[in-house]
Order: C-alpha cells, then sequence, then structure tokens
C-alpha cells in the first residue's frame, strides 16, 4: 500500500509553489500543478507515486526540486506562442513516475513539447489521466527505454530528463546520438557525482535548495559534428 497525501486547499499549495519556484509560474501554470497534485493524492494510496518519506514535504521535494531545472532550460522553452517562427524544442523525460520533473517541466514551459516515458503501465496511466485533467499538454509514452530506442521518441532530442534513475551506456550512446550540439542533458542526482554518462562532458552542477547532497547535473555531448 502506498501512501495518503496531505490535503491540501488551492490557496496553501499555491503558496508553496511560488515560495520554492526560480520562476514567477503565473497562475495557469499553478492551477495546472494543483489539479496535477489532486490526481496524485488519489492515486497515491495505490501507486506508492510518492513515498512515504518524503510524503509531508512533497511539495519542496517533489515539485520544487523539479521547478530547479527551470533554471537550465533556454529562454525559449519559456515561448507562449513557441511554434510560429522555430522548429519545436523536445525535452523527453525517462522513467517520469509520478510526473517529477517532466510533467512539472511541461506544465512550467509551453515552449516544449514534452514526452514522459513510464515503463510501467499503471504509471503511465495515471500521467495520461494527470495530464488530462489538468490540461497540460504532453505526451506519455509506455515503454522502456533500451536499444533499438523506441520508435516512440522524436529523433531530435533538445533535452533529456532523468530523476533518480540510471540508464545502460548503450542507451546513453544511443540517445547522444540524437542530440544537436546545443542539446543538454539535466540529471537529478546526489552527491558524490560520479563520472559523466558515456557520450556526454558535465558542462554545470546546481545544488538544490535545503539539500546536502542533491542537486542537477548539465551535461553537453560529445564529439558532435
Amino acid at each position: 500500500m502506498g501512501t495518503h497525501l496531505p490535503e491540501l486547499s488551492e490557496q496553501a499549495f499555491s503558496a508553496g509553489i511560488g515560495a520554492c519556484s526560480p520562476r514567477n509560474l503565473g497562475k495557469t501554470t499553478t492551477a495546472a500543478l494543483f489539479l496535477h497534485y489532486q490526481e496524485l493524492r488519489r492515486w497515491n494510496p495505490t501507486l506508492s507515486l510518492v513515498g512515504p518519506g518524503t510524503a509531508n514535504e512533497v511539495i519542496t521535494r517533489h515539485y520544487g526540486e523539479a521547478l530547479e531545472g527551470l533554471r537550465l532550460l533556454p529562454e525559449a522553452a519559456f515561448d507562449p506562442d513557441p511554434f510560429a517562427d522555430r522548429a519545436p524544442l523536445n525535452l523527453v523525460d525517462v522513467g517520469s513516475g509520478g510526473g517529477f520533473p517532466g510533467f512539472v517541466l511541461a506544465a512550467a514551459c509551453p515552449g516544449l513539447q514534452v514526452i514522459l516515458v513510464e515503463a510501467r503501465q499503471k504509471k503511465w496511466s495515471f500521467l495520461r489521466s494527470a495530464s488530462r485533467k489538468a490540461g497540460v499538454s504532453c505526451s506519455a509514452v509506455n515503454s522502456r527505454v533500451e536499444v533499438p530506442l523506441p520508435g516512440t521518441l522524436p529523433d531530435t532530442i533538445h533535452l533529456l530528463t532523468l530523476r533518480a534513475l540510471g540508464l545502460p551506456e548503450p542507451v546513453f550512446e544511443a540517445l547522444r546520438a540524437r542530440f544537436p550540439r546545443s542539446g543538454r542533458l539535466l540529471l537529478w542526482q546526489t552527491l558524490p557525482l560520479l563520472d559523466s554518462p558515456p557520450g556526454f562532458r558535465r558542462l554545470r552542477t546546481i545544488s538544490l535548495p535545503g539539500a546536502d547532497r542533491r542537486c542537477i547535473g548539465e551535461y553537453g555531448p560529445e564529439n558532435t559534428g
């Protein structure tokens, strides 16, 4: 059995989200994240999308740490009219689970096309339900990421996000082959950092507020033409 998450009013949720976001989210984004939280509360007792150890700090530990990724995104990700004069900016979130960070970034970034990849069917079903009820435009894919890569992934990956999930070396190499020179890999990690994933070089690391060891590592692709 999973954990029951705290009941929060929309006002309390919005205040908590606003306090831990590095950018002003606006009413539409905050409302969408609150609808996601309502779905999270409904599904969590059976799916354990959020574990018991962090249930009482779900805003700061899960939403807040996902929102810290906004610091590392290009300004085009926040474009309210993103596809008028440029190609889509694709973000692939592998192992999306409860939607952290992929769903949160999709809600906050109208300039991204976000693909949430989740291998477990019940969690994928949650992501589809949350996206529909929150009115957030993103795709939820029920698939494992392995070689060969799933046909549902885009040919060009501008941003790849992973939180507390490792991938085999051949998978990282296959994904890196789809990165343009400007592409970025964002890893929610724990210090001390291990070597960079194969095919990537570390660019910078930002510490997560209130965390002694948790951080986000930003990586760029190596050997791109």
